[in-house]
């Protein structure tokens, strides 16, 4: 039966030292008609017994158990299981502030709404910085091409914590095969399925990006860029399907090469960041760059010049580099990046 609640998705693998806080957070809600169900995407720690003991203590919260499927299915998992008439997502690490659901229920009901997207505080590296969208007010998704660019080129559309979904409007769960990504296809499969959406300033919950990710210097790096194409793919065809063949193309282009100079950035101190098996792997993703220009340039599209597609003048001085082919001078270039980044995070 659906009601006026909201259901509250905890996807949590691993995490029997953050759930109890998480979960703590989202009791304390002004707002009060919402369910928690938390899924233990198959924790070998004490995360499914914390939930557990959780739910024994307090009626609106229900534990799924699974195998070790993933985020997305676990997600998924959620959604099939939610009773409320809107859904919202946390992960297990991040807090809900004390206003959020009220927060996110009066947008939603104000504004007549399908989608609202709220500001969060950002923690990383012992910075806690106020991230909001960069406007507000309610659009029709039909006409709203400047503000969903806008919106993608600020990152503010991929992740689902910032954001409260009516549960009617959910055609597609989250991709599961995917690794990486995942969030957006989903938000932008739900956006088609919107006739509106909602930008707020508030803040709704503290996210807290992990300071020891795992990047390319411990993974081992990839010559696999699918995820990033498939970013690209599926951003270009959603734009062309509501907006036409309009000069959204190189901006989607521009963010593309921001995360595969990103991802060139993150492999910077590999055990030999100059070493023979770094320099191939560099040139390996100058050579898909290439590709990936070539493809564009045969559908017509024009040649990036890395200036206006670019936000950052790092990323517009490391562009000269890829867009060139010059691996030894991009290895170094990103190396220098990693280490004032690194340098700015211990003093800034």
């Amino acid at each position: 039966m659906v009601t006026k609640m909201i259901s509250i998705i905890v996807p949590v693998y691993q995490g029997e030292a953050t759930l109890a806080a998480c979960l703590n957070s989202i009791l304390a809600q002004t707002y009060q008609d919402f369910e928690i169900i938390v899924v233990n995407d198959g924790s070998k720690d004490r995360t499914g017994a914390i939930a557990e003991e959780y739910s024994r203590q307090y009626p609106n919260i229900r534990v799924i158990q699974q195998e070790n499927q993933g985020v997305s299915v676990a997600r998924n998992a959620g959604i099939a299981a939610a009773n409320g008439e809107y859904i919202q997502f946390l992960d297990s690490d991040d807090l809900l502030l004390e206003e959020a659901c009220q927060t996110f229920m009066t947008a939603m009901t104000e504004q007549k709404t399908d989608l609202v997207i709220a500001g969060y505080w950002h923690n990383y590296y012992r910075k806690r910085v106020l991230k909001t969208p960069p406007f507000t007010g309610t659009f029709q998704v039909e006409m709203a091409e400047p503000e969903v660019l806008s919106l993608y080129r600020e990152g503010t559309l991929n992740m689902p914590w910032n954001k409260l979904y009516k549960r009617e409007r959910i055609r597609q769960g989250f991709p599961e095969t995917m690794k990486l990504g995942e969030d957006l296809f989903f938000n932008l499969d739900y956006l088609l399925a919107c006739s509106n959406f909602t930008l707020i300033e508030d803040p709704v919950c503290s996210y807290r990006q992990d300071e020891r990710k795992t990047n390319l210097s411990t993974m081992g790096q990839t010559t696999d860029n699918t995820h990033i194409l498939n970013l690209y793919e599926k951003m270009e065809l959603f734009c062309h399907s509501l907006y036409g063949n309009g000069c959204f193309e190189k901006m989607i282009a521009g963010r593309t090469v921001e995360e595969l100079l990103n991802q060139i950035s993150e492999s910077a101190f590999c055990r030999r960041p100059f070493g023979k098996v770094r320099m191939e792997w560099i040139r390996s993703q100058i050579a898909w760059f290439r590709t990936f220009e070539q493809n564009r340039q045969q559908k017509g599209y024009e040649k990036l010049a890395g200036m206006e597609e670019l936000n950052y003048t790092d990323h517009r001085i490391l562009f000269v580099a890829l867009a060139n082919g010059f691996p030894k001078t991009l290895a170094f270039l990103t190396f220098i990046r990693s280490l004032l980044v690194r340098i700015m995070r211990v003093f800034g």
